[in-house]
């Protein structure tokens, strides 16, 4: 039987997801899945301005009693707690240890790059999935290697989302990303193909028509670079979409030679939690 297991889902608080934990829980129960992660976006509203995007922390008390609530009433289904961060240093990592790990006791955090803020006060923040420079670009690769080598997160979610816009992937792109393939490699943390990507349809003319995210191109230089471990996500927005292009998100990762990890990354976070506790 084919073991399922999804880290990446969004609920209701976040403020721009539909459903409650339990219905989460409810349609991974009925899609066959195992091991079900429940990753809103992390408080972090003082910083990021991004509103409607993330819950504020008044909620948290909310997130964790949907979270229990959810696990009693499903014992057969791993419900695993967790968080989808973006980095602030301005916060630091002990923000986050402390928040989120120490406080509110979540099992996992998975992390990616969405805005920029490169000049806080003076320059609009950009989200990163919009047309954006090769310099900018350096800058996404750069804060999503910092987020992994914090230790903080279990798989970087979407990486290929700032190519979005790119209409070729040049000999350039690939020494900008070449950091990111070796820091994936070397940290064993595996990047995400992100199946809401694939859910936008594709996008551009002809020969140029592809997926927004997950970018083949991008995916293609990971394999030559010597990836191997992948996760897919789910990306789920609404309980119906718990395991929407899950399968075809595997098929794309097999047709690079990429081996989906979902389950061996999530079996590392409950035996980290056996031995925390």
């Amino acid at each position: 039987m084919q073991k399922k297991a999804n880290l990446h889902t969004h609920t209701c608080l976040c403020g721009h997801a539909e459903g409650k934990v339990i219905d989460y829980c409810e349609q991974a129960v009925q899609n066959g899945v195992g091991i079900l992660g429940i990753s809103d976006h992390c408080p972090m509203r003082e910083v990021l301005r991004d509103p409607g995007h993330r819950m504020g922390n008044e909620l948290l008390p909310e997130y964790a009693a949907q979270i229990r609530e959810a696990r009693k009433a499903f014992p057969e289904l791993r419900v695993l707690s967790g968080f989808e961060i973006d980095y602030s240093s301005r916060l630091g990592t002990a923000y986050y240890e402390d928040v989120f790990f120490h406080e509110f006791g979540c099992d996992y955090c998975i992390g990616g790059v969405h805005f920029l803020d490169l000049d806080p006060g003076t320059r609009p923040m950009r989200w990163v999935g919009a047309r954006i420079s090769l310099k900018d670009l350096e800058e996404v690769v750069k804060e999503s290697i910092f987020l992994m080598e914090t230790g903080l997160i279990d798989c970087l979610v979407h990486p290929d989302i700032a190519l979005t816009c790119t209409e070729r992937f040049t000999e350039e792109h690939k020494k900008i990303f070449r950091p990111l393939m070796d820091a994936s490699i070397e940290l064993d943390i595996p990047m995400e193909i992100n199946a809401n990507g694939m859910r936008k349809g594709y996008s551009g003319k002809d020969s140029s028509r592809r997926y927004a995210y997950p970018y083949e191109a991008f995916w293609e230089f990971a394999a030559e670079c010597g990836v191997r471990k992948v996760v897919t996500g789910s990306d789920a927005h609404r309980p119906d979409l718990i395991w929407d292009h899950m399968d075809a998100c595997e098929e794309f990762a097999a047709s690079f030679g990429l081996e989906v990890c979902n389950w061996e990354t999530a079996e590392k976070i409950l035996e980290r939690e056996k031995v925390e506790k």
